[in-house]
């Protein structure tokens, strides 16, 4: 396979074909994927980073259900990717998963943009008094919302595992390359949310949400075209197990029944397979080791919120959006990365942030209760400058002490991962072979 100049790693093309090495894949490819994900970041963010706004503002419901329904679909959002990353591993294989959740996600950017737009789907307004959303508009919108939210679940976890899968780990050089991939997908990503809590919130706000939502909704239909177009260049990894949620309970099972014997002093014995199966079959050899190793949710809700209260011109007619504030925290990320991903290992980050969401949720209503117990003024009341949000931010403040306490003390048990016997072994075959054509060379010009 080799010779002929096919991958190493046994990618294949749509048709179950081995692929060529200099044909498809490495950047050629992957351009076309990191393209796709600057605008799905604008888009996403072009609608999380001021949903808090247009809840409270045009479809005037108060701030602790805005903020509650902003985190129940924020949360949603992120666990999704935990079934979209199932589907894919088990069944359809991440190239199908993400073109049918593309198109869930575009349906539901449509509808979202129909529901900001058309008049009979937004509650009207008479001499400055505003009518609450009727029960269909709000059924409408928020349906809108949560297939945004499937249709994400198949697109977050495949589209950069997809984009691992154009690298050949068994080419060095491939190797180094994905690396790369990884560094520019985070950059087009942060430059996505970047553009979209800068730019898109401004035109939401002062040229309507019907072109705010708009845009990158053209722009995210735009970007699924191109990444068509590469189809010709993608590979695409083989299943090598039937069902790998079957295998990883399996694994859990075996470490329970065996949890009472001793370890091995040589922990390579550990495999269940020799050396020479996994070069063969491409496989990973995971090597052991001993060790295993809520405020975001804020940005986008009572961040936000907050910034509507704040004097925020810039000169004399120039008003900066409330949710543009959020675009400190994407801009810190740019100034200040995975080996092989696969789909269900990236939904651990991903659900982390949505359970991050749904607690905030939790938290943001009891703390409503709570503080305006007894005819109390709430921490988080309608209006926010007779409202105590700094008393719940110092809350937040002793909770994210605590997290960091965590941080550290887990930081210091970390070990970082080591090079694999089965890419050293490759490497060595490789500079071997490498020696013996060279002395053939020599003999040659002798």
């Amino acid at each position: 396979m080799e010779e002929k100049g096919y991958t190493q790693d046994g990618t294949v093309n749509l048709r179950k074909q081995p692929v060529l090495s200099s044909k498809t894949g490495k950047w050629k490819a992957c351009a076309f994927l990191v393209g796709y994900e600057a605008f799905e970041r604008m888009a996403f963010y072009g609608v999380a980073s001021n949903l808090v706004v247009y809840l409270t503002t045009q479809l005037h419901e108060d701030t602790v259900a805005s903020v509650r329904n902003v985190n129940n679909w924020s949360g949603a959002v992120w666990m999704t990717p935990i079934f979209g990353a199932y589907i894919a591993d088990s069944y359809l294989g991440r190239f199908w998963t993400f073109t049918v959740s593309s198109l869930i996600y575009v349906l539901g950017m449509v509808l979202l943009t129909l529901a900001v737009s058309i008049k009979f789907l937004k509650p009207t307004c008479n001499n400055g008094i505003c009518n609450k959303a009727s029960t269909s508009q709000i059924a409408f919108f928020y349906t809108s919302l949560y297939i945004i939210a499937i249709g994400a679940g198949g697109t977050k976890p495949n589209i950069s595992t997809f984009g691992a899968d154009q690298f050949d780990d068994f080419n060095p050089d491939e190797k180094r390359l994905k690396v790369s991939f990884f560094n520019w997908w985070m950059f087009s990503s942060f430059l996505g949310a970047l553009v979209a809590t800068l730019g898109l919130v401004y035109i939401q706000e002062n040229l309507g949400w019907g072109l705010g939502y708009g845009i990158p909704t053209v722009g995210l239909i735009l970007s699924l075209l191109i990444f068509y177009i590469g189809t010709p260049m993608y590979r695409h990894k083989v299943r090598k197990t039937k069902s790998p949620t079957r295998d990883f309970f399996r694994v859990v099972r075996a470490a329970v029944a065996n949890r009472h014997r001793e370890l091995p002093q040589d922990p390579a014995v550990l495999h269940e397979f020799v050396l020479q199966h996994y070069v063969d079959s491409g496989k990973r050899q995971v090597y052991h080791t001993p060790n295993f190793s809520t405020i975001w949710a804020q940005v986008n809700t009572l961040f936000v919120k907050q910034g509507t209260t704040l004097d925020r011109h810039l000169g004399s007619s120039f008003q900066l959006p409330a949710a543009s504030l959020g675009s400190f925290v994407t801009l810190s990320m740019l100034i200040s990365s995975p080996e092989d991903m696969q789909s269900l290992g990236t939904t651990f980050f991903t659900s982390g942030i949505g359970v991050g969401n749904f607690l905030n949720s939790f938290l943001v209503t009891m703390v409503d209760k709570v503080t305006s117990m007894d005819g109390k003024k709430s921490w988080i009341g309608k209006n926010l400058n007779d409202s105590h949000l700094d008393y719940y931010y110092g809350f937040l403040f002793l909770i994210s002490v605590l997290n960091l306490g965590a941080f550290v003390w887990a930081s210091k048990k970390y070990i970082y991962k080591r090079e694999s016997n089965v890419e050293a072994k490759i490497e060595s075959l490789e500079m071997m072979e490498c020696k013996t054509l060279e002395g053939v060379t020599l003999g040659l010009q002798v």
